[in-house]
């Protein structure tokens, strides 16, 4: 698997979780970066599934494409994400705009496991299930 694969399947995973997640990507070549953008803010700071997550995406893709860089951002980033290569937004329709076309999507219910605790999203609502 390649390392743009990697990561779009990555997105598609985040995605189908959280509810209400805009993410991008863009590969940026100068820098030779991975650059992934995340929207809302609260996910990508205060959301703790959403945190052990991103880390965990972060140290397997470090291990996998040692070469190879990629960073979170959100809208406090003054790196333009305008033309990205990759989309995923929510809308209140339920359609995903991914690779410039047009999906049907209906949010499924699923579980993941953050560390001591398990969150089930259901279209927009987050369980937090203790143990």
């Amino acid at each position: 698997m390649k390392s743009k694969e990697y990561i779009i399947d990555k997105l598609d995973n985040l995605y189908k979780a959280f509810s209400g997640l805009t993410l991008k990507y863009k590969y940026d070549e100068l820098s030779e970066t991975h650059i992934i953008f995340v929207d809302p803010e609260s996910y990508y700071k205060s959301n703790g599934c959403f945190v052990h997550e991103k880390s965990k995406i972060i140290s397997e893709f470090l291990n996998l494409f040692m070469d190879e860089s990629i960073l979170f951002i959100t809208n406090e980033s003054c790196i333009d994400m305008e033309n990205s290569d990759y989309l995923l937004e929510s809308s209140k329709l339920g359609v995903i705009i991914n690779d410039k076309k047009q999906v049907n999507y209906v949010k499924i219910i699923c579980g993941l496991n953050c560390g001591d605790q398990t969150q089930v999203v259901a279209g927009e609502n987050n369980y937090a299930i203790a143990a």
